[in-house]
């Protein structure tokens, strides 16, 4: 870490404010919280605006594409043991809001993201490169976790929205592209300054222990797993499916507990959407809820339940865990 925290330092005295700004997204990547990653933050925040207004300069150059408004209907699992989760009438007030909470049930709801600057500003591939272009993020590229040919990458922000969103709003079938579970919004304050903790969520649980971005092509995949957190899962742009399945489920999913991603028994092999039932015979009986986040929902997600997400088309969304 202080290797890569003297390489920013020697790039921004040689006049390479660009390469100087990816060697301290580096250390803010892989150090845990703490002095170098603080150091980090705050040598970006020094030379981040002449970054950003170079890059303005040359703003024909910035990435073009728009997310997708619309999405082609979604056929239902069929069977006696699938249901689909009721959308809530309109965002719950603070009452509401801990009435629900209180039953340790998912519901989902339009209207809390609507002041947001992020549902508008963020439909724009170019209006997200020329904020964040130049900063380098984690991406895992292919569909499935741990499968032929899926790994992680560091890249500038301006490549992964050209080479994999772009060609993904457009309706190609490019590569499966993921930005996921990444805190996006410390690492770039010009995000963050787009999304704003509702203020009911605030009054009611106070302020969120984590907040997460996923930014995705199409056909993304977050394998069935559960969280030890309570998440808000706000869709703010394109669209995605999350099938849920209650905690007393969990005899039904084949869970493993091995030395590799299931170590803690949280990850489930099943596909929920797809299941092998002759591979996986105990998820016959499963029962699970169906959810289709379109732009401005909210999906209120209690610990323990397990979860699968899957991108219908290239997407945007910020989970918040309490």
């Amino acid at each position: 870490m202080l290797v890569e925290l003297l390489l920013a330092l020697s790039s921004h005295a040689s006049g390479s404010g660009s390469s100087a700004v990816k060697h301290a997204d580096g250390v803010f990547i892989f150090a845990p919280a703490g002095v170098f990653r603080s150091c980090a933050l705050l040598f970006v925040r020094l030379l981040d605006d002449d970054v950003r207004a170079e890059r303005a300069e040359a703003a024909q150059l910035l990435v073009a594409g728009q997310f997708p408004i619309t999405c082609l209907p979604e056929t239902t699992p069929t069977g006696s043991r699938v249901r689909r989760l009721e959308r809530l009438a309109d965002d719950p007030g603070p009452d509401k809001l801990k009435e629900l909470l209180s039953q340790s049930q998912p519901f989902f709801f339009p209207g809390a993201l609507e002041s947001w600057p992020a549902r508008t500003r963020w439909n724009s591939l170019a209006y997200l490169d020329g904020k964040a272009g130049h900063r380098l993020v984690p991406t895992e590229l292919g569909s499935n976790v741990g499968a032929d040919g899926w790994k992680e990458e560091l890249m500038p922000f301006s490549r992964f929205l050209e080479e994999f969103l772009a060609p993904s709003c457009r309706g190609a079938h490019a590569q499966t592209a993921y930005l996921a579970q990444h805190e996006l919004f410390e690492q770039c304050p010009v995000l963050r300054a787009d999304i704003a903790v509702p203020q009911t969520w605030q009054e009611v649980l106070g302020a969120p222990t984590r907040c997460n971005a996923w930014v995705g092509t199409s056909r993304t995949l977050t394998p069935c797993h559960w969280d030890s957190y309570d998440n808000f899962l706000a869709q703010v742009q394109g669209f995605k499916r999350v099938v849920l399945l209650a905690p007393n489920q969990h005899t039904k999913l084949h869970v493993r507990v091995d030395a590799g991603t299931g170590a803690q028994g949280n990850i489930s092999p099943v596909n929920v959407e797809e299941p092998d039932l002759n591979q996986y015979p105990d998820f016959r009986e499963a029962e699970t809820l169906v959810v289709d986040l379109a732009p401005g929902d909210v999906l209120y997600m209690p610990s323990g339940w397990w979860h699968q997400v899957r991108a219908l088309t290239p997407s945007i969304s910020v989970n918040f865990w309490y």
